[in-house]
């Protein structure tokens, strides 16, 4: 009686761990080099996004300062026309004080912005008014808007200040480091700091006939000045060529006092990169990253006034800024993550599929060649599509 052959054992198809798989790997790797793609993308659309909020913060600084300047130099006119007035008064041949008088009196009333006027003769040639050798016919408005006007002789020593002689060696109109005063000649006595504009004019001759000074009271600089930079935060900061404040709207005391901005938190330092930077590189605009002595971070952006060399700032904190910008980038590269994970993960698994359909015959009889050795079953279950594959060829 013949024995059949013994029948081989059933065919176990041995399957891929899905951690192992070519289609795992393919995906983790094309989603690692997407992602790092993606991130520097990110980076760059951040950056991108950053400045753009600095040239808005530099925008704003700029229209402020725009209009700043133009309030300032319709300031100045109004006093190149007082002094014109005065130049075609003497080159008439008027010399009564009393007139000079009472033209710097209704010159002042039509000054919106003025809170004081008036003009010094040099004493040791005096043009306009001989009679007198310390002449200085001034008005000034008091708290409530009326204008008072005197002549008479004044104090030789004012002749010798910078406010008179400095107009003088420069031959032109100039601002003046603001001041902080008591004005006797007012009822009751009033505390003013204002700044002037004071310039020199002369008759047909070239001679010099005197220097006006025209005043303007620093609470009109501080209204111009109270609104925020940008998105309902940060604040505008006036300082003077010898960096005392002149609006502060924070510490509005602070600026009628005319303390210096680099005493205020650390600004001491903040101040003299702004200087070097507005000085040595004639940079007249510019932002600054900054901290304060709070632990606060801000950017500063900076900008010279043409008029008088003042410096205009504008102060907002960072978060303000970056805040928005970070989370609208990371919000974004989270989603654009998420959508390049499912198109990759929905396109590599075709891929692998389509790419396991044409393997397959061959795969079946590399789990037959396992089956029959044992160590190359255990190899192969530790390996890919292609690792099967290498090790039922050797």
């Amino acid at each position: 009686m013949q024995l059949s052959a013994p029948e081989s054992a059933p065919h176990r198809p041995q399957k891929t761990s899905i951690v192992k798989s070519v289609g795992t790997r393919l995906f983790l790797s094309v989603l690692s080099g997407t992602l790092v793609g993606l991130g520097c993308a990110s980076y760059l659309f951040y950056q991108a996004l950053v400045k753009q909020a600095k040239g808005e913060l530099l925008a704003n600084l700029d229209v402020k300062a725009e209009n700043l300047e133009g309030s300032l130099k319709t300031f100045e006119t109004s006093a190149k026309l007082v002094s014109d007035a005065l130049a075609a008064l003497y080159q008439s041949g008027e010399r009564r004080e009393q007139v000079y008088v009472d033209l710097i009196s209704r010159s002042l009333k039509t000054l919106p912005l003025g809170t004081g006027l008036g003009f010094g003769q040099p004493p040791e040639k005096r043009l306009i008014i001989p009679a007198r050798k310390y002449a200085y016919p001034f008005a000034i408005k008091d708290k409530d808007g009326k204008v008072i006007a005197k002549g008479g002789d004044t104090d030789p020593a004012n002749f010798k200040e910078s406010y008179f002689r400095d107009p003088i060696k420069a031959g032109k109109g100039i601002w003046l480091e603001p001041v902080r005063y008591e004005e006797t000649t007012v009822d009751p006595p009033r505390i003013f700091t204002s700044t002037s504009y004071s310039l020199p004019f002369y008759n047909n001759k070239k001679e010099l006939l005197g220097v006006l000074g025209q005043d303007l009271e620093l609470g009109f600089l501080s209204d111009k000045l109270t609104k925020p930079v940008m998105r309902e935060h940060g604040y505008f900061v006036l300082v003077s060529a010898q960096g005392n404040l002149i609006a502060y709207p924070p510490q509005p005391k602070s600026a009628l006092d005319l303390e210096p901005f680099p005493k205020i938190s650390n600004y001491s330092r903040l101040w003299e990169k702004i200087q070097k930077s507005t000085q040595a590189h004639s940079n007249t605009s510019g932002i600054v990253s900054w901290q304060d002595d709070k632990g606060n971070r801000e950017f500063w952006a900076y900008r010279k006034i043409a008029n008088n060399n003042w410096i205009l700032l504008a102060s907002v904190p960072k978060a303000v800024i970056i805040g928005p910008l970070l989370q609208f980038t990371v919000i974004g590269t989270l989603l654009a993550a998420l959508g390049a994970s499912i198109v990759l993960a929905i396109v590599v698994a075709l891929f692998v599929r389509r790419l396991n359909q044409r393997l397959q015959p061959i795969m079946d009889e590399c789990n037959l060649l396992a089956e029959a050795n044992a160590k190359s079953e255990e190899l192969m279950s530790r390996e890919d599509e292609i690792g099967r594959l290498t090790i039922s060829f050797y």
